[in-house]
């Protein structure tokens, strides 16, 4: 798994690096939500899983980091 997220992470840092100027040139009233246009019920069912488990796997780490915070008694904001 560990290899998994080196090379998901390295593959996120290209893109980024290739993507940082292009976001200045989008127009400003950009809906994201709409951002996507899926072809059938199937493949927007499947855009909403993979959001809602990412939405959920992201949650669940912070859940994580805060719990090994707090045991490490780091103080934060949560702001």
């Amino acid at each position: 798994q560990l290899q998994v997220i080196a090379m998901n992470t390295d593959f996120l840092d290209s893109w980024i690096i290739e993507n940082q100027g292009k976001a200045k040139n989008l127009p400003v009233d950009l809906d994201v939500d709409n951002a996507l246009k899926c072809i059938g019920a199937v493949s927007r069912q499947m855009l909403d899983c993979t959001a809602s488990d990412l939405q959920f796997f992201h949650r669940a780490t912070a859940e994580k980091v805060r719990a090994t915070q707090m045991e490490a008694q780091v103080c934060f904001d949560r702001s």
